[in-house]
């Protein structure tokens, strides 16, 4: 397809639009509209534009990084769960990240705004797992339908500190949106 995506990230209408600008001086570009879920707990009425990235790792879990033990000269591997192989990617960008992988939704877009992101879109996991009604058994607890984000459940607190605007969209679509950004398949 070969442009640079950029997205808008709509919480007030569930939306994500993806418009891929050309990456020379074309005059062609092309866009798509995804239907999501906005998380109950982010702003609710933002709408942002930037440039869309992958996450790496994808699914929010930490850089791996060896140390050398200072005692006895062998190698160890630690996490840094805070951190991203591409954090200078992540600074005012629209992240992409996939669900799962044992990093709670929290954890996942705190990270990302950690890393400056100034939207977060979480890919479902599974292929049916979320649809586009966005029933009980995609996140329990929430119902778009009632106008509750999900993570409706979760208590206030845990989130306070969290302001990203944040969508979760199908694994469908979140495989074509890793098409255009020229990512490979998982």
């Amino acid at each position: 397809i070969g442009g640079r995506p950029v997205g808008t990230l709509s919480t007030m209408n569930h939306q994500l639009s993806v418009a891929l600008l050309p990456r020379d001086d074309s005059d062609s570009s092309s866009s798509s509209i995804f239907d999501g879920w906005r998380l109950h707990h982010a702003p609710t009425t933002h709408v942002v534009r930037a440039p869309l990235v992958l996450a790496d790792p994808l699914d929010a879990s930490g850089v791996t990084k060896k140390v050398q033990n200072d005692l006895d000269g062998s190698w160890l591997e630690i996490t840094e769960e805070d951190n991203f192989y591409n954090s200078h990617e992540m600074m005012g960008a629209i992240v992409m990240i996939e669900r799962g992988g044992g990093i709670p939704f929290r954890d996942k877009v705190r990270r990302a705004q950690l890393a400056g992101a100034v939207g977060v879109v979480i890919m479902d996991h599974e292929n049916g797992g979320c649809t586009k009604e966005w029933r009980q058994g995609c996140v329990p607890g929430g119902s778009k339908l009632n106008g509750e984000g999900f993570g409706y459940q979760d208590k206030k607190m845990a989130w306070e500190s969290i302001e990203t605007p944040t969508l979760l969209i199908t694994k469908e679509d979140g495989e074509q949106i890793k098409k255009w950004i020229g990512a490979p398949l998982m």
